[in-house]
């Protein structure tokens, strides 16, 4: 219980919520729950974060936290530490929907995973047509040094960034739970 009161006083404050295990650190907004930060502690890079919703549902052809008027407010934080890491969970709500994001970070590494849970408390039923969680990117250069991978692709290969004439894309979908993109700086060693 000391624990739920220290959360609610931590969230009240407008300081963003953590996630951190010495080597890799999430920050999320205190109202939202939107992930506004990650930092590479052993690196010191920061990267800043989004400012739309941290997942996004389309029902009847309509993205439903888009709107100004209905963005999701955070209404519970809970943190644990578990056999696979630490976890933050977020309860978030907005009118007829729940929504449940969970971060999990390894108690070693500079890696995060997440999930999301959607539910409708409406009337009748919501046709979701797709969901989406909100990314962002880093800015790693120069340029001239930068590669990516695509996992999926058999046999894995090597592309520098200044190979892409303009209009041209390469892109994977996501097999079997790999990236769909891998990018990294060779004569920096981050990605």
């Amino acid at each position: 219980m000391i624990w739920m009161i220290i959360s609610a006083l931590l969230l009240t404050a407008g300081e963003p919520a953590l996630l951190t295990n010495g080597e890799i650190s999430l920050g999320f907004d205190p109202t939202t729950g939107t992930l506004i930060e990650v930092r590479d502690l052993k690196a010191n890079i920061k990267v800043a974060g989004g400012t739309g919703p941290p997942v996004n549902v389309k029902v009847n052809g309509e993205w439903v936290f888009s709107d100004p008027k209905g963005k999701l407010r955070l209404s519970d934080l809970r943190r644990e530490d578990t056999d696979e890491g630490k976890k933050l969970t977020l309860r978030l709500l907005r009118g007829n929907w729940e929504v449940e994001t969970v971060y999990v970070i390894p108690h070693e590494g500079a890696w995060a995973r997440r999930r999301a849970t959607l539910r409708f408390v409406g009337e009748g039923e919501a046709k979701v047509n797709s969901i989406r969680f909100s990314l962002f990117g880093a800015a790693i250069e120069p340029l001239a040094d930068c590669l990516y991978t695509l996992p999926p692709l058999w046999p894995p290969r090597k592309f520098r960034f200044g190979e892409l004439s303009p209009g041209r894309t390469r892109s994977a979908g996501i097999w079997a739970g790999t990236p769909a993109a891998v990018v990294y700086n060779e004569t920096k060693g981050i990605g």
